[in-house]
């Protein structure tokens, strides 16, 4: 009984071996094939235990098919059972004989276990653990196939435990030899496909140069289908023999020498006439005995590199042609508030301190610098600790600010705080835009006289006037003070110039404004040549007395001057004065109610029979609406 079973043993162990053969020569075929093939060499396997097994008086055969059909079953899955129930399930049938039925049962059963342990097991990736929990399990099945069968007992005792310890052992160890497989099958698998589906080029050639081994990214680029299509050859078959030889004499020197070749650069052009870049490295291959028996090869295409190389350098060169050329001043400052670059306008730009202005160097250094050499105007006398202190805590601010150097230039100094912390800063000279400035302001101050001054007298003209009435009158009603307005008109011009002409008739009206300016004398008060031969005249804080006052001096004065007029009733020149006022106590004021208030009064002096000053009296009924209009 022992040496049947020892028979069967060694069938196993058989069916075993081949299949750990057949498993590395499928091991790249589709997964569906390879668990086909188990499936089939299992339950030929199994056939052959049966042919070998130990026929029962009950007419069981007692053999090894169990481990098979289990393992068939446990990695192979629906696929594997199939194939080997086929099989050994057909065979048995075949033979016959009373046990056949519980045969084929236990067939079923084994299979059925292994199929249920394929699923708990994440389709037939199991462990050591679950692989013995579940040899122990299925090894039974034979046995009760035996207790199940009539007149069995006798076979039971007989068969029974060694037939459950050889169906355990041999189970177990078939899952061992399968998952050792399956791993080293899995590792092989993977180390191929990173071989040949590696971006870069990756070979190995032996002592006399030829190619044992290509990925597929080696056989594409010297246009062969298959990595097979290389073996075998040299350079000499894929490249020029210059280049050939080249190629050759440093594989010698790495397998003469046994040390490594590192990134050996090299520029090639393409049958497209696209331009490439390559670095190679070259290993030596020892054998067992420490004999260098070939080389392995690792080539990576760097023309992408080199091309990002080449524009690195072009911009790089275009940058600080920039930063040379700029006119402006560039620094840039470390979150820590140091200078780390500057281009050569920012230092040229603070001669005193460039000395300090280096990499390096703290803003608060610099700066200290500055107040020790005065290079800076306007900081403050006794407050420079304070001002560098401040100036530093600004830097990372973004803002613009004007300085005043020593020598007269100005500065634009502009901070903008990058998104790491880091600090840019453009200085630019402004000094020629300061004084663009200053000379505009100037221009617009002469300007605007000019808008506001009449040209023949020098006084104020209409716009001028408008605009000083206004303030004198809103400051008047803020101030509660009285305000007087003189207007003064040439008693009979028309006929001054047309007797004496019009160049004689300017002349007058120049004397007449020269005569008023030495009358009128206060700061605040304003005089304006109104139109033709009116003017006006702006008393802030003055009332109705102060008002008559002036102009009684006036019209006095210009008499004293007696410019001849042989067109006027007095022999010469003379003025009718109207003047209106409005008292601190008014607080409703109007620019246009005072001037018509005025031109009023001064229609009542020209009939009076000019030569006089008249002060606005509402004693028409005319007056007075319009007084009460206004």
């Amino acid at each position: 009984m022992w040496q049947a079973l020892m028979g069967n043993l060694l069938v196993v162990s058989l069916v075993f071996a081949t299949w750990a053969h057949i498993q590395r020569a499928i091991e790249n075929r589709p997964r569906l094939t390879r668990l086909a093939v188990l499936g089939i060499t299992m339950g030929c396997g199994a056939t052959i235990s049966i042919l070998f097994g130990i026929s029962t008086p009950s007419g069981i055969i007692v053999d090894l098919r169990t481990p098979l059909l289990a393992i068939a079953s446990f990695f192979g899955g629906p696929v594997g059972a199939l194939s080997s129930l086929a099989i050994a399930g057909s065979f048995r049938l075949a033979m016959g004989g009373a046990g056949a039925t519980g045969g084929i049962i236990g067939m079923l059963i084994t299979s059925g276990l292994g199929l249920g342990a394929y699923f708990l097991c994440n389709r037939g990736r199991p462990d050591w653990w679950r692989a013995l929990i579940f040899s122990v399990i299925v090894a039974p099945t034979p046995i009760l196939i035996l207790m199940a069968a009539p007149k069995a007992t006798a076979s039971l005792l007989q068969f029974g435990v060694p037939l459950w310890l050889l169906n355990v052992a041999v189970t177990f160890g078939a899952s061992c030899l399968t998952l050792i497989e399956m791993h080293r099958g899995h590792e092989r698998r993977l180390l191929r496909a990173a071989l040949q589906q590696a971006p870069d080029f990756l070979y190995v050639k032996n002592a006399h140069h030829q190619f044992v081994a290509v990925n597929e990214a080696v056989a594409s680029f010297n246009g062969f289908r298959e990595g097979a299509e290389m073996l075998g050859k040299t350079d000499l078959d894929l490249t020029t023999p210059e280049r050939a030889a080249m190629l050759m004499d440093l594989e010698q020197k790495v397998m003469r020498s046994g040390i490594e070749m590192r990134n050996l650069e090299e520029h090639l052009v393409d049958t497209a006439g696209e331009q490439h870049w390559f670095s190679t490295s070259k290993t030596p291959i020892r054998d067992a005995d420490g004999e260098v028996i070939g080389i392995t090869g690792v080539t990576k295409d760097i023309s992408e590199f080199k091309r990002l190389e080449a524009e690195l350098v072009a911009s790089r060169n275009q940058l600080s042609y920039v930063l040379t050329e700029m006119s402006d001043g560039l620094a840039l400052f470390d979150q820590n508030g140091v200078l780390v670059f500057h281009n050569q306008r920012y230092h040229e730009a603070f001669p005193l301190t460039a000395h300090v202005r280096v990499p390096g160097s703290h803003l608060r250094d610099i700066l200290r610098a500055v107040v020790e050499t005065g290079e800076q105007r306007d900081i403050p006398l006794g407050g420079e600790d304070a001002w560098i202190e401040r100036t530093t805590g600004t830097l990372k601010i973004s803002g613009d600010q004007e300085v005043n150097l020593a020598d007269g230039r100005w500065m634009q100094i502009r901070s903008r705080p990058t998104s790491d912390g880091w600090v840019v800063v453009v200085i630019s000279d402004v000094t020629t835009i300061k004084q663009a400035a200053v000379s505009l302001l100037g221009l617009t101050d002469e300007l605007k006289l000019l808008a506001t001054t009449d040209s023949l007298t020098g006084l104020l003209n209409r716009r001028g006037f408008d605009e000083a009435l206004d303030i004198e009158l809103a400051r008047s009603a803020r101030d509660h003070t009285p305000i007087s307005l003189l207007l003064v008109d040439v008693d009979r011009f028309k006929s001054y110039n047309d007797l004496y002409g019009h160049p004689a008739g300017d002349d007058c009206l120049r004397r007449l404004s020269a005569c008023i300016r030495t009358v009128v004398r206060r700061p605040g008060d304003a005089i304006a040549r109104y139109g033709g031969e009116e003017f006006v005249i702006i008393l802030p804080n003055t009332g109705e007395d102060g008002a008559f006052t002036v102009a009684e001096q006036l019209r006095t004065s210009l008499r004293d001057l007696a410019i001849p007029h042989g067109g006027s009733e007095k022999q010469v020149v003379t003025v009718s004065i109207g003047l209106a006022s409005y008292t601190g106590h008014e607080t409703r004021r109007r620019s246009s109610e005072l001037i018509v208030r005025a031109d009023e009064a001064l229609y009542t002096a020209k009939e009076a029979g000019r030569d006089r000053a008249t002060g606005w009296r509402a004693k028409h009924p005319v007056n007075e609406r319009l007084a009460a209009g206004r």
